[in-house]
């Protein structure tokens, strides 16, 4: 699952000024798309105006999206979407449907604070010269249940200070 911004030129009907990073403050319009893993197929896409958020009416989408597999008779295991799909409701109707999922997570306060204690608690554990995993469980303040966080951490080279953190969240166990 993704979504993209297409700038518009011009007053086309049902764009709107919305997020764009391309063209701040140009009309536009927001497309959702779902596509198969692995062979690229578009299965699902949906135009909605530029003011529309990631996880704006994502949930009718994926519903409509899950909705051509069944009438494929195709078995659909799981998801994977991007950061702007980060949603305790998108994921409360998939463990509904037992279905998993990987979802980027946005770097926020309560995230940096996952990080940092499995940093500080030395669970990272390396995968190669530039990376290292853990996952946690955890509920963020606002959840109502505790789920896995599967941490990536990449190392920077030296002349950049730090590292950096990928987070994506897994069907909870």
């Amino acid at each position: 699952m993704d979504d993209t911004v297409i700038t518009v030129f011009g007053e086309q009907e049902d764009s709107a000024i919305g997020y764009n990073p391309r063209y701040p403050g140009r009309r536009s319009f927001k497309v959702k798309v779902a596509f198969i893993s692995g062979t690229a197929e578009l299965v699902h896409m949906k135009l909605y105006d530029g003011k529309t958020a990631s996880n704006g009416q994502f949930l009718d989408f994926l519903k409509e999206t899950l909705a051509t597999f069944d009438k494929q008779n195709v078995i659909v295991k799981g998801i994977r979407a991007d950061r702007g799909f980060f949603d305790e409701k998108l994921f409360a109707f998939l463990e509904d449907l037992e279905l998993s999922y990987i979802v980027k997570a946005k770097m926020t306060a309560n995230v940096r604070k996952i990080a940092s204690y499995l940093e500080e608690t030395n669970q990272f554990q390396s995968i190669s010269s530039h990376y290292a995993a853990a996952d946690i469980r955890v509920p963020l303040p606002s959840w109502t249940v505790a789920r896995r966080f599967a941490v990536i951490r990449e190392t920077q080279e030296p002349k950049e200070s730090g590292s950096t953190f990928r987070f994506m969240n897994t069907k909870r166990l």
